[in-house]
């Protein structure tokens, strides 16, 4: 799957191919000259997403790009693409029901697009995205140079590596989380049945905020020096 965004933006083709579902699909996604994309949204029952911002795409001419392999007995071998009137771009696993399903999902956009990725079973993994939300039934997330995320998790593992004066707010049902930030003082509110904090504190009047539930799990909110000029 390649998307290309060339300024403001709307779909003016989908031309996704329908390979086999042991293969999946792949094809290209054209978007020029009526509407600017707001947003992204990617939906799967399963599979691996993995979205990488690049600073570089912040521009007049910022482009969306990547690749996906859809696959299982319910996968029809293509991804389907949309985008609304408000201007979300929209990246979903076109499954039948009932059958397993999955989209494996690379993805390169502009670093201030927010990002919203919902999984069933599967991973989510972010590098440099701003703004993200992210909800994983069963499955792993990582966030590397977070901005402002919210995660919810059923089942899984969480991993965060955030800048100064980041804003992180997650629910992990069972599973443990472990945040690296800038050492110093923090906004915290956390519940886990093991939490640690090592190089932050509490501090109710900081930028930085880190509301952390992981009720059944171990929760670690680490200072780290090689952070702070993130």
């Amino acid at each position: 799957l390649m998307i290309r965004v060339f300024g403001r933006v709307l779909v003016s083709a989908l031309p996704v191919g329908a390979g086999s579902a042991s293969q999946g699909g792949s094809g290209e996604v054209v978007v020029d000259d009526a509407m600017a994309i707001t947003a992204i949204e990617v939906r799967s029952v399963g599979g691996t997403v993995n979205i990488h911002a690049d600073p570089a795409l912040d521009d007049a001419q910022s482009a969306v790009h990547g690749t996906h392999a859809l696959s299982g007995l319910g996968a029809k071998g293509r991804a389907r693409v949309s985008i609304d009137a408000d201007g979300v771009l929209r990246i979903e696993a076109d499954c039948l029901p009932m059958l397993p399903c999955r989209l494996d999902l690379m993805l390169t956009v502009p670093a201030a697009l927010p990002v919203t990725v919902d999984l069933a079973a599967g991973s989510a993994h972010l590098q440099g995205v701003a703004t993200a939300d992210i909800h994983v039934d069963r499955g792993d997330v990582s966030i590397i140079d977070g901005r402002t995320a919210v995660v919810r998790m059923g089942a899984g593992d969480l991993t965060a590596q955030l800048g100064a004066d980041a804003r992180l707010r997650a629910v992990v049902a069972r599973g443990d989380v472990e945040v690296s930030v800038p050492p110093g003082g923090w906004q915290i509110t956390a519940a886990a049945n093991e939490l640690r904090l090592s190089g932050v504190s509490l501090d109710r009047q900081a930028s930085g905020v880190l509301d952390v539930h992981a009720p059944s799990g171990r929760v670690l909110l680490a200072g780290v020096e090689g952070l702070a000029a993130r």
